[in-house]
């Protein structure tokens, strides 16, 4: 499964001299972390996660229709189980069912010289982390 964080903002504001000569700052960002109760699954545990019935695990629903050029098939995602392929039947208390729970997180940012107004940059590695939506994109 792949634990990349799923990118997030946060504005910086920057004195002067730190947009000339660069720096570093400590900052505090509300994120979203992957529930440690459930580990990401958002269930109760093992027995409250059940394979979707309407897509067969799959995530998505085939739908084929007559049309004047031939039969026509679309995939499109689950509307019963949200393109996960299971449905939770017992949730998990600490998080709701969502598999995530909000934290703050502090990290140093290291400000390179010359910044402009509206640069933006990236810290790898950081984010938020949510094992369940990566799951279903993979």
């Amino acid at each position: 499964m792949d634990d990349r964080p799923v990118p997030q903002g946060y504005d910086l504001r920057l004195s002067f001299e730190e947009s000339i000569f660069g720096g570093k700052r400590e900052i505090e960002v509300s994120c979203y972390e992957t529930c440690s109760n459930c580990d990401g699954t958002g269930a109760k545990s093992a027995k409250g996660i059940k394979k979707c019935t309407n897509c067969g695990g799959k995530g998505g629903e085939k739908k084929t229709q007559k049309t004047p050029f031939g039969m026509m098939s679309q995939v499109s995602t689950c509307s019963k189980c949200g393109g996960f392929g299971m449905i939770i039947t017992e949730s998990c208390r600490k998080c709701d069912g969502s598999g995530r729970v909000q934290a703050k997180r502090k990290m140093e940012v290291t400000v390179p010289p010359g910044v402009n107004d509206g640069d933006t940059m990236q810290i790898r590695g950081e984010g938020n982390f949510d094992k369940r939506r990566l799951a279903a994109w993979h």
